[in-house]
């Protein structure tokens, strides 16, 4: 296979006639400088002795949000985070973590010796909880969704299971949508925990109990004889 032929660019040649990859074809084809950093290509930091790739504006992220501050570039730059297979860049200078294991990591953070970070509270989940919260972010997210308290959504969930099958995959908050005018939820209109089968069975009957009751007897018969 072919390479471009552009300094060190090791990318496919996309034009026979130039023999550029897709990229400095285009930008020679354009008049673009052929040697402006591609996306998806690691540059370093442009901060002196400074060897962690840059993440914006030409610099790695600690030194960019020392920039985005309003002060001067300086000090060491941004290690990789101390999570096992992660590459991120870590912004946490105390925890060594990236900005998605600070927020909403894994247990393994915490068994990496990162003793003030806590699990969530709800069943079944192992995410990371913020410090001073009980719930990671996906889980406060959606009890401020449907207006639930950290502990109302811990209560909620305590069953760790759907109420109707029993099922622990895919849990999802089943409300009343005849309330609050199909807006945001109140919060008392939240009725039962069912896994996302169940919630959609019961939104397709458009949540009327009779109607369910009905098509249980229906789908119970051995033969349509049975009518």
């Amino acid at each position: 296979m072919e390479t471009c032929r552009h300094n060190s660019c090791h990318r496919r040649v996309y034009a026979v006639t130039t023999g550029y990859c897709r990229t400095h074809h285009s930008r020679h084809r354009h008049g673009y400088p052929m040697d402006a950093p591609i996306r998806g290509d690691k540059i370093k930091c442009q901060v002196s002795k400074c060897e962690s790739p840059a993440s914006s504006k030409s610099l790695c992220r600690r030194h960019y949000l020392q920039a985005y501050n309003g002060k001067e570039p300086s000090g060491p730059g941004s290690p990789e985070c101390s999570v096992g297979n992660c590459k991120r860049p870590s912004t946490n200078v105390k925890l060594g973590l990236c900005q998605r294991h600070v927020v909403n990591g894994r247990d393994h953070a915490i068994k990496g010796g990162h003793d003030d970070l806590q699990e969530c509270e709800l069943a079944n989940c192992d995410n990371i909880a913020p410090a001073g919260r009980r719930l990671c972010r996906n889980h406060r997210n959606r009890a401020s969704q449907y207006n639930l308290s950290d502990q109302e959504m811990v209560d909620f969930f305590s069953p760790g299971e759907c109420e109707a099958c029993g099922s622990k995959a895919q849990l999802a908050i089943h409300h009343d949508h005849s309330c609050c005018d199909n807006k945001r939820p109140c919060g008392k209109c939240v009725v039962a925990l069912l896994c996302n089968l169940c919630n959609k069975a019961a939104g397709a009957c458009g949540d009327d109990p009779e109607r369910l009751r009905s098509l249980a007897d229906v789908i119970s018969r051995k033969n349509w004889k049975e009518r």
